[in-house]
């Protein structure tokens, strides 16, 4: 809040302002087309990103982020390896307050986290990514493979297959606390599924 303040940006005005901005959204009572989460969450960053404290606060975080990292980095043995974890989708790091582009230069991998259902959104975020990373680091993705994100074992295979299409290092599972053991068999069949040779 400090650092905040002393760079002339209002925190508590900003955290009212979005706050108001997400009511309004979540209050209008508007049902969500099927795939629309895109178009609603594009243009709910048009809105923030149009109010300058908003932006230059993100801004402020970002810088805030890389330098915790480069701290990070600098005591570690040389022969160890860095990997830093978005909790976002990497189409929307900016909202932890970092930029996963400027993250790659300093770490050996970042692993982006996939919130999204359909194979096509799972396509377009890690295609952003790699666009963001190129060759600057490994990336890796971590995949819920539990509601909201998965709802059959099929839909988990069909996006493990697009990240084994696009081409990354490598993918994880998270958020096993609020899997069933039917979740963890999902997990199997679709590993399988790719590893046959008739996937």
């Amino acid at each position: 809040m400090h650092l905040a303040k002393n760079k002339r940006i209002d925190v508590d005005k900003v955290r009212k302002e979005v706050r108001n901005i997400l009511n309004t959204s979540l209050n209008s009572n508007v049902p969500l087309a099927k795939n629309s989460r895109w178009t609603q969450s594009f243009e709910l960053i048009g809105t923030l990103i149009d109010d300058r404290e908003f932006s230059e606060y993100l801004v402020f975080r970002k810088f805030i982020v890389v330098g915790f990292i480069k701290e990070i980095k600098a005591v570690l043995p040389s022969d160890v390896k860095l990997f830093v974890i978005s909790t976002s989708s990497s189409s929307f790091s900016w909202s932890d307050g970092s930029s996963i582009r400027d993250v790659a230069d300093l770490v050996d991998a970042v692993e982006t986290t996939s919130y999204f259902q359909e194979p096509e959104d799972v396509y377009l975020d890690v295609c952003f990514a790699k666009r963001m990373i190129g060759l600057k680091s490994k990336l890796y993705v971590g995949l819920r493979p539990c509601f909201p994100d998965v709802l059959y074992p099929e839909n988990l295979t069909k996006n493990l297959g697009i990240l084994n299409k696009v081409g990354i290092d490598g993918v994880s599972f998270f958020i096993y606390s609020h899997m069933s053991h039917e979740n963890l068999e999902w997990i199997k069949m679709s590993l399988n599924a790719l590893e046959s040779p008739s996937s």
